[in-house]
């Protein structure tokens, strides 16, 4: 018998092995099974932009002592799953809630003065 979260996405597109847990699940302190619960949890969807692509990147924050830490400690900053375009272009460069909020407010601004 499957485990439960399998049952939260159609069977096809688990047997095809669509999805798969990024890269090494277990340096993030995770199992399998809790990386696709992550996933599942978000809708099967990246993150940020909501979109069902098929390259995935485990986000985790960005802490002092990271690679020296033990798996299981490390698994406490897993931020969610996203696609490595979000997690490339929107989280590589540091970006803070400071910032992003700015950016935010930024382009309301201009949507603003351009209707």
């Amino acid at each position: 018998m499957k485990p439960e979260v399998y049952t939260k996405i159609p069977k096809r597109v688990y047997a095809r092995g669509e999805i798969k847990p990024a890269g090494n699940a277990e340096w993030y302190g995770l199992s399998k099974q809790e990386w696709l619960q992550i996933f599942f949890d978000q809708g099967c969807v990246c993150a940020i932009c909501k979109q069902p692509n098929k390259k995935w990147v485990t986000d985790h924050e960005h802490v002092r002592g990271w690679k020296n830490m033990a798996p299981s400690e490390r698994k406490k900053y897993v931020r969610g799953i996203l696609c490595s375009w979000c997690n490339f272009r929107i989280l590589r460069s540091g970006v803070t809630l400071f910032k992003l909020r700015n950016a935010v407010s930024y382009l309301e601004t201009y949507e603003r003065k351009s209707k």
